[in-house]
């Protein structure tokens, strides 16, 4: 169904929002490892240390969370990673104790001599102190690369293609109470948990080898193969916690609760809880829809939860169906806009007080943000990508794809509107052409934003153009069909564009795509 809206308003208002992290109101200054944040490694083990209890059939425990038609990945999917982990949080929630295990089989094409993880926690303003690492319950050999960012793990026998090997760390987590990293998504900041990237997490390997580089000043982080997650959390009992995936257990025992989540596949986890967050829900078709925010701002999360619903439908009759049956949108505090996590989503706190100025403007910025991030379900999550290397296959494909959004819901009208907030970023390099294809570090001063998040959502209408409306909507269906839950690039991107439209569109890459 679509709804008009004032055309004026609607243009003002869109061209003020920005549903996307890099165009905080601030520019963060990131928090190089060697500044405040360190990393220890320790050979003592950790005072209490709880063990997750072994699940029989795993594949019943993630089942619920998955939609009917995404039931079959469980068994197509069976050798992925899985992460268990216990995490205890302490009464003030500035330290937690870990008990990590990575259960992996070596899918790669070769044998492997040593396990590379990403330690983003000290780059994101907090410490991390190491106690043990354990490889099939023996002592492992360990160091730190890129300036503590980097853990690598020696094995004493290379692992062969096709076996498996038990990884087991145990650590502490010191949490920051002062932004850091790109965005600030890692802390306790007012009253509300955030827990990004919190854990020691494996690095892909690819056709180029370990990508296991320090993190980049500027864009997202993180670059996975998608994994299955258990997650057990024991915290103060009045802590609201919201995570990836489904709560499978929780329990209360005094002032103290433990809590239980599963998921998979997914990109990573996350984790957060406030004291304060009140929760509201919607079911749409299999997926329960859940708003989580501070009382006083239910107008916001209401208006949330409904962009969300309404997100989640557009987008799963434009790609594929959400795959999740839960889906949970956030109110946290940040650097930025709007953060996207495998089936959640965080919305900055200042975008929740619609109330300021009468409601409509800031209630428009609020709806871009929360539509751009639900669009990342599909291009960062379903379909993964190197999102520090290629930015624009996620950011810029999303960004199109929120475009998509305002003229299914709304009109053409809308969805122009909402494109003239491209060209504001884009202006912002006097709309020079330069390549979207880089990596993220290579971009300068305002380029990231103008380019990634402007002048790349054009490349997709210049490439809709090209192929036919039609034919472009069926392929970037068949792109989501066909490499959901793996990882993606340029070249497939452009080899699955030529093959449905059978053109070359090599001089369109030229022009808008390649440094």
């Amino acid at each position: 169904m679509k709804y008009k809206l004032g055309s004026i308003v609607l243009i003002w208002a869109i061209l003020s929002a920005c549903g996307i992290r890099s165009l905080a109101t601030t520019v963060p200054t990131p928090l190089q490892p060697t500044q405040t944040a360190t990393v220890q490694i320790k050979t003592q083990p950790l005072p209490t240390s709880i063990p997750i209890e072994a699940v029989e059939n795993e594949a019943e425990l993630y089942a619920p969370g998955l939609i009917n038609s995404q039931q079959v990945v469980l068994q197509q999917m069976d050798s992925a990673n899985v992460y268990q982990m216990n995490l205890v949080v302490s009464d003030d929630y500035h330290t937690i104790n870990a008990l990590q295990t990575l259960h992996m089989t070596n899918q790669e094409n070769t044998a492997l001599d040593a396990l590379y993880f990403h330690l983003f926690v000290p780059y994101a303003g907090g410490n991390i102190i190491i106690h043990n690492a354990r490889v099939n319950q023996l002592p492992a050999k360990t160091s730190l690369l890129e300036d503590g960012a980097i853990l690598r793990i020696n094995l004493d026998q290379s692992l062969p293609i096709g076996s498996a090997c038990e990884v087991k760390l145990e650590y502490t987590l010191e949490i920051p109470d002062t932004m850091g990293g790109n965005y600030g998504l890692f802390g306790y900041f007012e009253d509300v948990l955030v827990l990004d990237t919190f854990y020691p997490m494996l690095a892909v390997y690819d056709q180029s080898g370990w990508q296991a580089e320090a993190p980049d000043p500027v864009g997202d982080q993180t670059y996975t193969d998608a994994s299955y997650y258990q997650v057990e959390i024991q915290a103060p009992a009045d802590l609201i916690l919201v995570a990836s995936g489904i709560q499978v257990a929780a329990e209360t025992s005094g002032d103290r609760q433990s809590v239980r989540f599963a998921a998979g596949p997914v990109r990573d986890f996350y984790l957060a809880g406030s004291t304060r967050y009140t929760k509201w829900s919607r079911q749409v078709g299999e997926v329960t829809i859940n708003s989580y925010a501070f009382k006083e701002n239910e107008t916001a999360a209401l208006l949330a939860l409904d962009t969300a619903a309404a997100a989640i439908e557009i987008f799963s009759e434009q790609f594929i169906p959400y795959p999740y049956t839960e889906f949970d949108v956030i109110s946290s505090p940040m650097r930025a806009l709007g953060i996207e996590y495998p089936g959640i989503v965080g919305i900055g706190l200042e975008l929740y007080k619609v109330d300021k100025d009468g409601g409509v403007p800031a209630a428009m910025n609020l709806e871009s943000v929360v539509v751009h991030e639900v669009a990342h379900q599909w291009f960062y999550n379903l379909v993964g990508n190197d999102q520090s290397n290629l930015p624009w296959v996620d950011e810029s494909v999303t960004q199109y794809a929120t475009g998509l959004y305002y003229q299914e819901r709304y009109n053409n009208s809308a969805a122009d509107a909402y494109q003239q907030s491209w060209d504001g970023r884009w202006a912002r390099v006097n709309s020079e052409p330069i390549p979207i294809g880089m990596p993220a570090r290579e971009y300068e001063g305002p380029d990231y934003s103008a380019i990634i998040y402007g002048r790349g959502p054009y490349f997709l209408v210049e490439l809709e153009k090209s192929m036919g409306k039609e034919t472009f909507s069926a392929f970037l269906k068949q792109y989501v069909t066909q490499y959901q839950w793996q990882n993606a690039d340029t070249e497939v991107f452009r080899q699955l564009a030529e093959s449905t439209c059978n053109c070359d569109l090599g001089e369109l890459f030229d022009e808008w795509v390649y440094p």
